[in-house]
């Protein structure tokens, strides 16, 4: 497995996929690149998965039929491996990451324009994005700066430990696997309160009881970055705001909390040159109202208005992209168009 995840890095690649039957390739940009000349066939993805899996893993994966790991490919990059069964056989797809946190300049972000924001201590903050669009990096870069901080004990919740943070002089990091390390359930949010947390990456918001425990624990004054699939701020707001029976409570309890939602992408130009972009909304309290409301419609006004600087619309960023000649206007997407 591990000579096919240096292969596709070799191809400047970042996605890999072994399916029993077929030739096993990667994905570059938009594009399928066989990275083997001969067909995998059962046995050998059996042999693949036999040397990513330890015994522990193997009897979960014969109770749930898949699996989420990581496994180590060299000093640099780390990749986290999905392991399913496919027409009754076994397939693997694998996403080749860099275990250095970045920073969040090294991401893309403007610290001026994230200044406000980065002085909160508690709080919930969603970054959101379609999948592979960097959101888990961006978690950890957020949870990275506040530790270069200040003396703060950051929690990272998640499937599989895939960055690995530095030493720092006055802060320390501790990262519990779901499944492993804590209990399900309500029970989750006084073992995280007992451990005496000031700031929580807590993975991916996927139910309304995720978005329910970040506002509980922003509420009681922790500081919650969180992740969430989603296709614009838009989107993010219908999923916070449409998720619970009791609308009115939990609305009135994230009107309250979120301080931002952060939605970021990547996007190439014809040359296949990838840039980093972002959108921002800053929840003010002349929006709260709406928030409690649910008036979409209203909030993103708010947004598009551009009456507050932390306040960030995708347009800013193409017309920054244009400006320095990095893509060309015509291949600004219509909805952004910077004409």
């Amino acid at each position: 497995m591990i000579t096919l995840l240096k292969k596709a890095i070799e191809l400047n690649s970042n996605r890999v996929h072994v399916v029993s039957g077929t030739i096993p390739v990667c994905q570059k940009y938009k594009e399928i690149i066989k990275i083997s000349d001969e067909r995998t066939l059962p046995p050998q993805v059996y042999q693949l998965i036999d040397g990513v899996l330890n015994e522990k893993q193997k009897k979960r994966f014969l109770k749930d039929s898949e699996l989420l790991t990581t496994i180590e490919i060299d000093d640099t990059y780390i990749a986290r491996i999905h392991i399913y069964k496919q027409r009754s056989t076994l397939a693997i797809s694998a996403k080749i990451l860099k275990k250095k946190v970045s920073s969040l300049e090294e991401i893309g972000f403007d610290l001026s324009l994230l200044e406000k924001l980065l002085k909160q201590s508690s709080g919930l903050i969603i970054i959101s994005g379609a999948s592979d669009s960097g959101k888990s990096s961006t978690c950890a870069a957020f949870i990275h700066h506040y530790l270069s901080q200040g003396s703060l004990h950051a929690l990272r919740l998640s499937e599989t430990i895939e960055k690995e943070f530095i030493e720092y002089p006055s802060s320390i990091v501790t990262q519990r696997l779901q499944d492993i390390d804590y209990i399900q359930g309500s029970s989750i949010l006084d073992s995280i309160l007992m451990s005496d947390t000031d700031v929580l990456d807590m993975g991916e918001i996927k139910t309304a009881q995720d978005l329910r425990l970040a506002c509980e624990l922003s509420a009681k004054g922790l500081l919650v970055i969180a992740s969430m699939i989603a296709g614009d701020i838009e989107n993010v707001l219908f999923k916070s705001l449409y998720c619970f029976e009791n609308f009115e409570y939990f609305r009135k309890m994230i009107s309250e909390n979120m301080l931002a939602i952060i939605h970021q992408s990547y996007f190439k130009n014809k040359s296949k040159e990838s840039f980093f972009i972002y959108e921002m909304f800053r929840n003010y309290p002349s929006v709260q109202k709406h928030i409690k409301l649910a008036n979409i419609t209203a909030i993103m006004s708010f947004l598009e208005g551009g009456g507050k600087a932390d306040c960030i619309l995708y347009k800013k960023a193409f017309e920054t992209l244009v400006s320095e000649n990095k893509i060309h206007e015509e291949e600004v997407p219509r909805a952004y168009s910077v004409a």
